[in-house]
């Protein structure tokens, strides 16, 4: 089993070198820096080329929260990793701000024993689904059903009503996941083969928490999608924003989940947490 990695960062070099790190050092990486940071702050983790072989760089989008350019992204990461010529059997996107929970042996072993499953959060959005009391812009069905307009980060809805292309009916969940090689050269090959449907979420809000799936959704894939996306993330703690950032204190919170990641860390206010989690799951010192 090889898993390659798809990393989507912004910032926090020496956050993002102590993530490529503690990847298998046989996993090819793949890394999409945001385009609006900074050539200094790019510059550095460019510098990570130079630490382990399998790091690769791809071409940079603009991305702003909630925008297309965060699937821009994010196909660029899948298409990059398609024609590097790296074999790898499964792909996980991850933010810079992830880290595994599990040692390299556990995540392994896991995939082994995964079958054909696809480990992505996804569920049909005009069933009834944990976005369907949500109000304004995240109501569910409405980020897809509705034409939306934005500004940077900022969005609104339009009294426009439309339907997307192909026949397909619209699908969520949250933006991570790990996939089959299959599923991800298909999403590749809907882009290419279809440009309709890239161009329809370029005004849908929240974009990468619905194209990846409606495009599984309305696939061959369905069946095996497995409606977990592998991740421990703290969503109910008031503390913006959110999700929570994750502290010492969440150490035996992360030891009795059996996600094989988690998010979200802050490498600069608390580096406790790495150093716990180094040497209680991941075996480094």
């Amino acid at each position: 089993m090889r898993i390659a990695y798809l990393i989507l960062c912004h910032g926090q070099p020496a956050q993002i070198r102590r993530l490529v790190m503690a990847l298998p050092p046989s996993s090819p990486i793949f890394i999409h820096v945001d385009a609006r940071t900074s050539a200094a702050v790019h510059a550095e983790i460019h510098q990570l080329a130079y630490l382990r072989a399998h790091i690769h760089f791809v071409p940079r989008h603009r991305c702003f929260w909630s925008g297309y350019g965060i699937v821009k992204a994010t196909n660029q990461l899948i298409i990059s990793a398609l024609a590097s010529g790296e074999a790898f059997d499964r792909a996980t996107l991850l933010s810079g701000a992830d880290y595994p929970i599990k040692s390299q042996e556990h995540i392994n072993a896991f995939f082994e024993n995964a079958g054909d499953a696809e480990f992505i959060e996804a569920f049909p959005l005009h069933a009834p689904n944990r976005w369907s009391n949500h109000e304004g812009l995240y109501h569910g069905a409405s980020r897809v059903d509705w034409f939306h307009v934005r500004f940077r980060s900022r969005a609104w809805r339009s009294p426009w009503r439309r339907r997307l292309p192909l026949g397909y009916e619209p699908w969520g969940g949250g933006q991570w996941w790990t996939l089959t090689r299959p599923a991800l050269e298909l999403i590749a090959d809907v882009a290419r083969k279809h440009p309709a449907l890239p161009r329809f979420f370029r005004n849908v809000f929240l974009p990468d928490e619905s194209y990846f799936q409606t495009l599984l959704g309305n696939s061959r894939f369905r069946g095996a999608i497995a409606g977990d996306d592998l991740r421990l993330v703290i969503w109910d703690r008031p503390e913006p924003p959110y999700p929570a950032i994750l502290k010492a204190r969440d150490i035996e919170c992360l030891a009795e989940s059996d996600k094989l990641f988690a998010r979200k860390f802050d490498l600069y206010r608390n580096p406790e947490i790495y150093e716990l989690i180094d040497a209680r799951f991941l075996r480094r010192s």
